[in-house]
């Protein structure tokens, strides 16, 4: 079999052409190869487009794949944190509820705690009525026996019907109110004398001058009346707020009485050997008296050793009630010569109702304290305040916008205090008080005693 190109060179040629027939062939030989070269590259070239259109296809199946696969996995993950979220606000729930249940926990405890402390209270109490009801009996028969006696013109008897009532009746107040005598015991002071303390007050039942004597500021007993009698120009049934201070070998009381001239209340003075009396007056005048009246005395020996009294001005039309102060002689009996009285301290804050009156001065921690009572002594509202001093003449600074020992519980109208010392220097009040709800005249009041403390400068007074 002969191929095209042969048939071509097999054809008869003109001479005179050869060549030009020769190129025609070649390049029909080139054409015919070229094609072929073509054609078998564009059979390749679909081919590798198949394959890469195939990869393209997979690659899109597996991004899609893919795509599907975050999509659950987002989808998931939401779920995650819903369930999450959920989760938190249960524990939070759980939380409240607990701190919830803690606190009502907490509640029951307490109130158990209360009830059961109120249980055993009650138990106390019920205790301490069957323990006492002997007393409380015996305490009314006694008072019962004094005052019959007193209204019978024995005072004598009186007084011994106290003494031997004044344990049972004592003890039964004690539980009671905290007192630490049963008795009417007003404008009290204490003296301290070794081991042993003395107490003075206002006139009642046992005297015009009551003293009575402790060991241990617990329990008292009664000595009696402490004054030997009144002085020529004073009238009786009127003495009050006793203070008794010992110069030497001596011991001088500062009392008031009335003047039978004037019938003003004025401030007069005795003398003892003994801190239990008797005192003698052998006066023949007031020892203080101004217009409108002087009461309440107090003493006080500065750091030189010199004795101030202190006493209180009644309130007159022009010039309110004031706390004075004047240096006395040496034996304490008569005023200093040439030496006028400095007031102290007038009245200035509202729970005073214009009235300052029963001072009582003591030096601790280096400075002076004046404490005083303020309002109306026959009210609930009657207090005890303070302010400090440069010395017994003043002056005198408030340190507190307020009293330092008010009424609290049964415990009414509390003034009337004298500050004074244990034998190992404490520092504590002495102060009477009514019983709530019996308040005001002709009611009791009774001796109370509290410590004295002072916390950045102001005294803190808390009843014993």
């Amino acid at each position: 079999m002969t191929t095209l190109l042969e048939q071509v060179d097999a054809l008869p040629r003109p001479p005179v052409r050869r060549r030009t027939s020769r190129w025609i062939v070649a390049v029909l030989a080139v054409a015919v190869t070229t094609s072929a070269v073509v054609g078998g590259y564009s059979m390749r070239l679909h081919s590798t487009l198949a394959r890469e259109r195939r990869a393209l296809e997979a690659e899109h199946r597996v991004e899609a794949l893919a795509r599907r696969r975050i999509a659950d996995t987002q989808a998931m993950s939401a779920s995650v944190i819903g369930v999450r979220g959920a989760t938190l606000g249960l524990d939070r729930t759980r939380r409240q509820e607990y701190t919830r249940a803690y606190a009502a926990l907490v509640r029951i405890e307490h109130n158990l705690a209360t009830t059961n402390q109120a249980l055993a209270s009650t138990e106390a109490i019920q205790i301490q009525v069957g323990q006492y009801s002997a007393q409380r009996d015996a305490c009314i028969r006694g008072v019962r026996d004094a005052t019959s006696a007193l209204q019978g013109g024995n005072p004598s008897a009186a007084i011994t019907a106290l003494r031997a009532a004044d344990q049972p009746c004592a003890a039964a107040l004690a539980a009671a109110t905290g007192a630490r005598y049963p008795y009417d015991f007003p404008d009290p002071s204490i003296l301290t004398v070794g081991s042993r303390y003395y107490a003075y007050s206002t006139n009642a039942g046992a005297g015009n001058i009551q003293v009575l004597v402790s060991s241990d500021l617990a329990h008292w007993s009664i000595v009696g009346d402490g004054l030997a009698g009144l002085p020529g120009w004073a009238s009786p049934g009127a003495t009050w707020a006793p203070t008794v201070i010992a110069l030497g070998t001596s011991f001088v009381a500062y009392y008031t009485t009335r003047d039978i001239g004037s019938g003003l209340q004025c401030v007069s003075v005795a003398t003892s050997a003994s801190p239990a009396g008797p005192f003698v007056d052998a006066s023949k005048a007031p020892l203080v008296c101004q217009a409108g009246g002087s009461i309440d005395p107090s003493a006080f020996v500065d750091d030189s050793g010199t004795p101030w009294l202190l006493w209180k001005s009644e309130a007159t039309a022009t010039v309110p009630s004031t706390i004075w102060s004047q240096p006395l002689a040496a034996d304490g009996v008569t005023i200093k010569p040439a030496t006028t009285p400095t007031p102290l301290l007038t009245p200035g804050q509202s729970w005073e109702h214009g009235v300052v009156e029963g001072p009582s001065m003591i030096r601790i921690d280096g400075r002076d304290y004046l404490f005083y009572s303020g309002g109306f002594w026959t009210t609930a509202g009657y207090a005890e305040g303070v302010v400090t001093c440069d010395g017994p003449a003043g002056p005198c600074r408030r340190i507190v916008p307020g009293p330092v020992l008010a009424s609290a519980g049964r415990l009414a109208g509390p003034g009337g205090a004298a500050a004074f010392r244990t034998p190992r220097g404490n520092v504590w009040l002495a102060f009477h008080a009514f019983t709530q709800p019996d308040v005001g005249y002709p009611n009791s009041r009774t001796l109370h005693l509290a410590t004295v403390r002072i916390s950045n400068g102001v005294p803190i007074v808390t009843p014993a």
